[in-house]
């Protein structure tokens, strides 16, 4: 998966830009390191990846494994 085609796929799963903030605080770590996990700039352990999951109310195999792409998606 290519950088931009993860932060897509993040951001549809946070629901937009801005939501970083909302998403550290609703999974209790600091807005800093998640901003590092979006951006492919730290690997997060399989606790981070859980307590990610919990807050956006999905599993984490959900966030592992690549989004199907549809048509007229970059």
């Amino acid at each position: 998966m290519t950088r931009r085609a993860s932060l897509t796929w993040w951001q549809r799963l946070c629901g937009g830009p801005g939501r970083v903030s909302d998403l550290a605080l609703e999974a209790g770590l600091d807005r800093t390191y998640v901003s590092q996990v979006e951006r492919g700039a730290r690997n997060c352990t399989i606790i981070v990846l859980a307590r990610l999951a919990k807050a956006l109310q999905t599993t984490p195999d959900r966030l592992l494994v690549p989004q199907k792409r549809t048509w007229g998606q970059a």
